[in-house]
């Protein structure tokens, strides 16, 4: 069995983005989450001031929080994301082997399931970005239907960059979709 003793830890929650109101605001919803959180409790709380760098703003808070069980710390690390944590009480945990195998068993079920989630976001993006791609090539090919143009009349009409253009017209003269005959494109 774990020791019944509260722990006690120290934890940096940082974001960076603009505009300064919006990234401030963003914090503090964050910050109010943990509140609201049953098993956490807040002992202390310090926001620094926004910092700009790059044109985007970098704030953080401070926390001091407590709670009743050491998974409690490891999910809030889950959950909430700090960017550093201090153990500061107690100076020493003992656990169980019963228990560690349980607790170890739950990470690992949240890791799969973390995982799945990752793969299904990874897929959905590759659909996007090929559904992407081939409504660029069939914008080119529209583009075309009125008569030959460049990439930069193509690029003026599609809304795409002219050296993105390039690099879809090469991929349809590859695939024999359209010629390129002094520098403009046509339909073959």
């Amino acid at each position: 069995m774990i020791e019944n003793k509260p722990i006690i830890i120290r934890t940096i929650i940082e974001m960076l983005g603009a505009p300064k109101e919006h990234i401030q605001g963003t914090l503090n919803e964050y910050v109010k989450k943990i509140k609201d959180d049953p098993e956490i409790e807040v002992l202390k709380e310090d926001f620094e001031e926004p910092k700009e760098a790059d044109k985007l703003f970098s704030v953080f808070v401070e926390l001091e929080l407590k709670f009743k069980t050491i998974e409690q710390v490891v999910w809030f690390c889950f959950d909430f994301m700090p960017s550093s944590i201090e153990i500061i009480e107690p100076e020493e945990v003992t656990l169980d082997t019963v228990h560690l195998t349980d607790f170890l068993n739950d990470l690992q079920a949240k890791l799969h399931k973390l995982d799945s989630m990752l793969k299904n976001v990874s897929a959905q993006n590759q659909v996007l970005k090929k559904n992407g791609l081939t409504m660029v090539k069939n914008t080119i090919l529209v583009a075309l239907k009125d008569g030959d143009k460049t990439h930069e009349e193509i690029s003026a009409l599609v809304g795409v960059p002219a050296d993105h253009i390039k690099k879809f017209a090469n991929a349809l003269i590859q695939e024999k979709k359209i010629i390129e005959k002094d520098g403009k494109y046509s339909l073959p």
